[in-house]
């Protein structure tokens, strides 16, 4: 059984919004570390070694896209949360490819987000048996 908190990489470059998610999903336990570009989330996961990555598409430096095609390559099912405040279609069958596997709209719901996070961590066998 895990003892230790979950850690969360959460990257998003509007100041506001990554300090009120960090404080709020810290308060409910979680390990929590910042990045406000692709590029910094990329050096921050490798000494971090997060357990999930929530992560926003438009970003300076590097956005969400190439963030997430990079850790594709030595974590292709890694799961990630993307969150954006505008979400056109083809971000949807990008995810699908790419294997973004959840989206959350912005303004974000943290009790929501809380609830993807802790569903999105659940051993695949275990949530198999939970669905049937």
């Amino acid at each position: 059984m895990k003892t230790q908190p979950t850690k969360l990489l959460v990257v998003d470059d509007e100041p506001v919004l990554i300090a009120t998610l960090s404080i709020l999903l810290r308060l409910d336990g979680y390990n929590v570390e910042t990045a406000k570009n692709g590029l910094e989330a990329l050096t921050k996961f490798h000494s971090f070694r997060p357990d999930l990555l929530i992560t926003d598409f438009i970003m300076p430096e590097m956005d969400g896209w190439s963030l997430i095609n990079g850790l594709r390559k030595s974590n292709p099912t890694f799961p990630i949360i993307v969150m954006s405040g505008v979400v056109p279609p083809f971000c949807y069958s990008f995810q699908n490819q790419e294997g973004a596997f959840c989206h959350v709209l912005k303004p974000v719901d943290v009790k929501t987000l809380k609830r993807l996070i802790d569903a999105m961590l659940i051993p695949l066998p275990v949530a198999y048996a939970m669905s049937h």
